[in-house]
Formats: structure tokens, C-alpha cells, sequence
């Protein structure tokens, strides 16, 4: 559940990240739907790595047991930890990448231009 939930979060960051990079700059660069909700996918499961990498990294380094190999009688719950973990952060990349393509295709920016216009009005305004 938790690497679910960082799937999500960590897709909605790229996805915000992306989005809004590409609203504050419309004259110049329109990216497609798809090239945003991709990046935000990317975005996330490449985190997921990353903390998979942590993992390994703090078992070795530190003593940890973080991806519970170090029980000879479980067998390759260490592997089945890790690929459960890779698994299920690509489902919540997923799910976020789904949402964000139909919230683009919508073209109703209700979520997000009441929260970000005082920003974006200040960024045009520094050039």
C-alpha cells in the first residue's frame, strides 16, 4: 500500500511538474497529452527505482533488512520484496498517468487554475 500511494504522489509531481511547466510557457512550447502523462509515469516508477536502490544500498551499507533477504528460511522474499514493491509503484504510476491524461483531455483546468494563476501571473511578468 505504501509504494502505491508513492506512485500516486510521485506521479501527480511529475504530472504537476510537466503540466504546469508547459501552461506557464503555452506561447512557446505545447506539449502533447501524452508526452505529460509518459513523463509523469516515468517520473514515478524511476523514483520507485531509485528507492529500491536505497534499499539494497542501506542493507549492505548499514546492516539493514530492508528487503528481508537476511532469513535464509524465507528463500527469495528479498527478490519478491523488491519486485512486489517495482510492481505496485508502476500500478499507482499508472493510475495517476490515467487520471492526469483525461483531466488534460477535459480541458477544464478547475483543480488547478484557481490555486496556480497568481503564480503563473508573476512568471510572465519576470520576463
Amino acid at each position: 500500500m505504501l509504494h502505491t500511494t508513492s506512485g500516486v504522489i510521485l506521479g501527480i509531481i511529475g504530472f504537476m511538474f510537466v503540466y504546469l511547466l508547459n501552461k506557464s510557457y503555452s506561447n512557446s512550447i505545447n506539449l502533447s497529452p501524452f508526452f505529460v502523462v509518459m513523463f509523469a509515469f516515468c517520473f514515478a516508477v524511476t523514483m520507485g527505482v531509485f528507492w529500491e536502490f536505497f534499499e539494497y544500498g542501506a542493507d549492505r551499507i548499514l546492516g539493514t533488512n530492508m528487503q528481508k533477504f537476511r532469513f535464509p528460511e524465507l528463500g527469495q522474499d528479498g527478490l519478491i520484496d523488491t519486485m512486489s514493491d517495482l510492481f505496485v509503484d508502476t500500478l499507482g504510476a499508472l493510475i495517476t498517468s490515467v487520471i492526469g491524461y483525461f483531466y488534460i483531455q477535459k480541458k477544464n483546468d478547475v483543480l488547478l487554475k484557481d490555486y496556480f494563476r497568481t503564480w503563473f501571473r508573476n512568471v510572465k511578468k519576470e520576463k
